[in-house]
């Protein structure tokens, strides 16, 4: 009974905490219908934290390091393409491939692997591709693949609001942020994870609101 109480008192506390780091956030937050696209959960992320509508397709999903880029820069393009379901048995969880209508863009992995199904995910793609607004448009890129560093250095010269997420300082990338949580291994980190403590997530070290959303 006694360790029940006190568990209780715990969550009671680190909700308490949580709920004021959210309140603080959507109060600093002056941005109320942009479009973050993400190449993986980070983005659902915000938008929930900050209690904003989805306005992009990129939610509950993640598209492969080495070809976010060419989705982000073409990213009308591919929004009007089809999607094509192509199941993959090492992977838990429906995937498709945004398939191109020419021979100049190459074809997009869609992971969607927050949704029971292909047909839920597709249906939220196009539901909120429709949402997208492109007058307020923002990239994320979480990054923590070396061997696309060319690309990422390319994305950082693009001239648009974006930030590059990494688990550790590349030469050259200026618009970006290290986070803590990697300790100096890539697939260490838990950049979504709550610390007790403060009731931020480790993704709170990026101010994505004032460097980005406020901008």
């Amino acid at each position: 009974m006694k360790n029940t109480t006190i568990i209780k008192c715990i969550n009671y506390w680190r909700g308490l905490k949580r709920n004021r780091w959210l309140k603080h956030l959507r109060k600093r937050n002056k941005n109320h219908d942009f479009s973050l696209i993400t190449n993986d959960c980070v983005g659902g992320v915000i938008y929930h934290d900050l209690g904003e509508q989805f306005r992009s397709p990129t939610v509950n999903l993640w598209i492969p390091q080495n070809q976010f880029f060419h989705f982000a820069q073409n990213l009308k393009y591919y929004l009007s393409c089809e999607i094509k379901e192509t199941p993959n048995a090492s992977k838990p969880y429906p995937v498709g491939t945004i398939i191109p209508k020419d021979d100049k863009h190459i074809p997009i992995e869609v992971n969607f692997m927050h949704y029971a199904s292909f047909e839920e995910g597709y249906e939220k793609w196009r539901t909120r591709s429709a949402r997208v607004n492109y007058d307020r448009l923002y990239y994320i890129w979480h990054f923590f693949d070396e061997t696309n560093t060319e690309k990422l250095k390319v994305f950082d010269r693009w001239d648009v609001k974006k930030i590059a997420i990494l688990h550790e300082p590349i030469e050259g990338i200026n618009n970006c942020k290290v986070v803590s949580c990697y300790n100096d291994n890539p697939h260490s980190g838990k950049i979504l994870d709550v610390v007790d403590k403060t009731g931020k997530r480790y993704l709170d070290e990026v101010d994505y609101i004032g460097s980005l959303l406020n901008r």
